[in-house]
């Protein structure tokens, strides 16, 4: 799929509107998202039986 990517970015059939859709989602998950699923994470797997 990577490979897919690769190419439609390098033949541009990518218009911008979707790639501008796809760094405002980027900019999304990275800032909102990544730090409340790394803890949701790190509690699901922490012992807490002790």
């Amino acid at each position: 799929m990577l490979v897919l990517v690769v190419a439609a970015q390098l033949f541009q059939v990518v218009s911008p509107r979707v790639r501008g859709g796809a760094r405002f989602m980027y900019g999304f998950f990275s800032s909102a998202v990544t730090y409340p699923l790394m803890f949701a994470i790190s509690v699901a797997m922490a012992e807490l039986s002790r």
